[in-house]
C-alpha cells in the first residue's frame, strides 16, 4: 500500500556518511524511504523507555538530530524532522515554501501518507475491510463478529469448518507457493457455493468457517457441501493436481447444536476431527452420520500416499544423504535387518583434525566437511546411508559389505578427500565397526 518501504527495512540502518550498515552505502545512495525510516526508527528509540534508560526528554532528542546531522541522517530531512519536532508534528500549510517544489513534494507525501494512514486504521479498526490478504476472504475476526451478530439477531444457521486433508505434505512436497495456489482454489470454491447473506472466513492456515444463514435442512446442507467439494476436486484436475488434497469438514446447527459461535464452533470441530478419524475428504454433521463424496474411487487414499512418497524421493545417484534426526531411524531398520537376515552392515565414522593438534576455525571446519560430503557421495553406493554427526565427524553405514570391503570403502573415500580437498593442515582419519545385534 505504500510504496518503497521494503526499501525501508533493508536501507535504514545506513548512515549519510557511509559508516552504517549492512551495505555502507553513503548521501543519495541510500533509499529516499530509507533515510526517513531512520529518522523515525531513531526518535523512537530516543522517546521509548530502555531498560537502561528512561526516554530522553524532547530538547535532548532535538539536540540528537541536530549533533547527527549531515553524518547518521540526511541532514536536509534531519532539518524538516526537527522543524517537525519543534512544531509539535503539526504541518501548517504556511510552512510551504513558495517555488520550492522539492520540499512542497515531501509536505504532499506526508499528507497523503497521513490520508492514507487514517483510512487504513478506520477501515480496519472498523472491521469493514478486515480482509485475509492471500484469499480475499474476510478474516477470523471479521467472521467471528459477523455471525455472532447474526446470531444476537435470532437467525438459525449452520457452521460449517473446512480443512484440506495432508495439507502440510503438499507445502513440503511441492512447496508453499503450490500451497497459496491451492488455498486460494478453495477459497473460490467456498465463495461460489455460499449466499450474499452467509458469512464465510478464513480463520488461519487451511481452515474456513462458513455461516449458512438460516439454512438448517441436512439434505440442503449436504448437497451445498458436495457441490463445494466437487468444485474444489475441479479446480486440482484443471491444474493436473488431481488427489492431490481433499476437503474434509464438519458441521454444527444452530440452535440445536449451540447458540454462540464458541458453541458451534467446538461442535463443527468435533465433526470435522470424526471425519479425520474416519477415512478423510467428506462432511460430517455434529450428533450425525458422515457425508462421503460421490463417486469416490477405492483406493484413492492409497494412490494419493503412494505419489505423495514418491514426490518426495530423493533421485540422485551415490550415497544417501540424511540428516542425522533421521539417522537412528535408519540405523534401528538396519539392525532388524541383520537380525532378520544376518546381513553384514559396517558403520565407518569419519573425523576431520588437524596435523598440528591446531584449532579448526568454522570456516575450515565447513569448507573440509562439504569435501567429505562431496568424497563420501563420490565413492559409496545408492545403498549406502550417510549422515553429519557433528562439525568434524560424518557417519556412515555400508549395506551388506564386509569388514574387509568396508575398510576398502573408506580407504578410497579417504583418498578421494584428499585429491579434491584444496586446503591444507587437515587430516582425514575413520574408525569402523561391524554392526552386531544381540539374538
Amino acid at each position: 500500500m505504500i510504496p518503497n518501504v521494503a526499501d525501508g527495512a533493508l536501507y535504514h540502518h545506513e548512515r549519510y556518511d557511509g559508516k552504517g550498515y549492512p551495505f555502507g552505502l553513503a548521501g543519495e545512495d541510500i533509499p529516499y524511504c530509507a533515510r526517513i525510516i531512520a529518522i523515525a526508527d531513531a526518535y523512537d528509540a530516543m522517546t521509548s523507555n530502555r531498560i537502561y534508560r528512561t526516554k530522553l526528554p524532547d530538547l535532548k532528542v532535538v539536540n540528537e538530530f541536530e549533533r547527527c546531522s549531515g553524518t547518521q541522517f540526511d541532514p536536509h530531512l534531519a532539518h524538516v524532522f526537527v522543524g517537525m519536532l519543534n512544531e509539535g508534528f503539526y504541518l501548517p500549510p504556511e510552512t510551504r515554501r513558495e517555488g520550492d517544489n522539492a520540499v512542497n513534494e515531501q509536505w504532499n507525501i506526508v499528507d497523503d501518507n497521513r490520508t492514507l494512514l487514517n483510512r487504513i486504521l478506520s477501515e480496519y479498526g472498523s472491521g469493514k475491510n478486515a480482509l485475509d490478504s492471500l484469499t480475499g476472504l474476510h478474516n477470523r475476526g471479521y467472521g467471528e463478529k459477523a455471525i455472532e451478530g447474526l446470531l444476537a439477531e435470532g437467525h438459525r444457521g449452520a457452521l460449517m469448518i473446512t480443512d484440506l486433508d495432508n495439507f502440510k505434505n503438499v507445502n513440503d512436497t511441492y512447496g508453499h507457493l503450490m500451497g497459496d495456489k491451492i488455498l486460494k482454489l478453495l477459497a473460490a470454491a467456498l465463495s461460489s457455493n455460499v449466499a450474499d447473506k452467509d458469512v464465510l472466513c478464513r480463520l488461519g492456515g487451511d481452515e474456513f468457517v462458513a455461516f449458512f444463514t438460516d439454512d438448517v435442512d441436512r439434505e440442503m446442507l449436504q448437497e451445498r457441501i458436495r457441490h463445494i467439494m466437487d468444485a474444489f476436486a475441479a479446480s486440482l484436475v484443471d491444474i493436473n493436481f488431481e488427489n492431490l488434497t481433499h476437503i474434509s469438514a464438519g458441521v454444527a446447527l444452530c440452535p440445536s447444536d449451540g447458540k454462540s459461535f464458541s458453541a458451534l464452533y467446538s461442535n463443527a470441530d468435533k465433526a470435522l476431527y470424526f471425519v479425520k478419524k474416519n477415512g478423510k475428504n467428506s462432511c460430517s454433521f455434529y450428533q450425525g452420520t458422515a457425508v462421503g463424496t460421490p463417486n469416490q474411487k477405492p483406493g484413492t487414499d492409497l494412490d494419493h500416499i503412494r505419489h505423495m512418497l514418491e514426490g518426495s524421493m530423493d533421485e540422485s545417484r551415490g550415497l544417501f544423504k540424511v540428516p542425522y534426526e533421521e539417522f537412528p531411524n535408519l540405523y534401528n531398520y538396519l539392525s532388524r535387518c541383520v537380525k532378520r537376515k544376518g546381513q553384514m552392515v559396517q558403520t565407518i565414522l569419519f573425523t576431520i583434525g588437524s596435523e598440528n593438534q591446531d584449532y579448526l576455525d568454522n570456516s575450515v571446519c565447513e569448507d573440509a566437511m562439504s569435501t567429505l560430503e562431496v568424497a563420501a557421495a563420490y565413492s559409496l553406493r545408492m545403498v549406502d546411508v550417510g549422515s553429519r554427526y557433528s562439525s568434524l565427524q560424518y557417519i556412515v553405514i555400508l549395506v551388506d559389505t564386509n569388514i574387509e570391503n568396508g575398510r576398502m570403502v573408506a580407504d578410497r573415500v579417504v583418498n578421494q578427500f584428499y585429491k579434491i580437498y584444496a586446503g591444507s593442515n587437515v587430516t582425514l582419519s575413520y574408525d569402523i565397526q561391524t554392526m552386531v545385534v544381540n539374538a
